[in-house]
């Protein structure tokens, strides 16, 4: 399963990714998602025997392996490079300076601009992903946007 929509509103795009990266570090056996952070008294993690025992975050439902932590953190990586790719190799809807069309409103043409990275970088990301994560084509565009609103304002 994927994160919960647009990288489950978090405060810092960056830190959220880091956040993966850092995890990735710990050794652990499974992951369990929903509120276990809050059950723990905050913690994300258990430590038990010297490594941790169980990473708080991933799953709904059920404990996740190693691997579901590795595909999850691939997916979010994934959706921060083809927004990346995307930004690079789409042109705004309608032209920002120059153009024939006069627009009243320039954030118009910011938000197409945006709105055609995202979509692109949820193409990309789900020619990689459809069927191999739960929910992918539920939040993926979600998530897309807000790399890219983030790429941009970064």
């Amino acid at each position: 399963m994927v994160p919960f929509n647009h990288f489950a509103v978090a405060a810092s795009i960056p830190g959220f990714y880091d956040a993966f990266d850092l995890a990735a570090l710990y050794d652990f056996e499974y992951i369990q998602g929903g509120k276990v952070a809050r059950w723990q008294g905050g913690k994300v993690a258990r430590w038990q025997g010297g490594k941790v025992a169980r990473w708080a975050g991933g799953k709904v439902g059920r404990p996740g392996s190693r691997e579901d932590f590795s595909d999850i953190h691939e997916y979010v990586s994934g959706v921060h490079t083809n927004a990346m790719m995307a930004m690079q190799n789409t042109s705004p809807p309608i032209p920002f300076f120059g153009g024939t069309l006069k627009i009243a409103e320039p954030y118009f043409a910011i938000n197409g601009d945006i709105e055609s990275a995202a979509k692109v970088c949820g193409q990309l990301t789900m020619e990689k992903w459809k069927g191999r994560l739960n929910t992918v084509d539920v939040f993926t565009e979600g998530h897309c946007w807000t790399a890219v609103v983030d790429l941009m304002i970064d």
